[in-house]
């Protein structure tokens, strides 16, 4: 999976949650790829001395999601992220 692919976030999140596998891992994938694009995004407005990287925020948001006890099965992507 890359950046660019199509992600169908419904399906995929029903897939997962049901023990697949190989949608489980793709779904971690997919996560992590947004995540960071949206993470270096926000990162890009701090000042260039700022020592935080992307991937600490995503480290912190998926210690966040593993304790989020609230999941509704979610209809886009961005009702997913939306605990991030």
């Amino acid at each position: 999976m890359d950046a660019d692919e199509i992600v169908d976030w419904p399906e995929l999140f029903k897939a997962q949650q049901q023990g697949e596998r190989a949608a489980q891992q793709r779904f971690i994938t997919a996560v992590y790829l947004e995540l960071h694009r949206i993470a270096l995004r926000l990162m890009q407005a701090e000042s260039p001395s700022h020592t935080l990287q992307p991937t600490a925020l995503i480290a912190e948001l998926f210690v966040k999601f593993q304790n989020f006890k609230n999941w509704s099965e979610p209809t886009d992507k961005d009702q997913f992220l939306r605990p991030a």
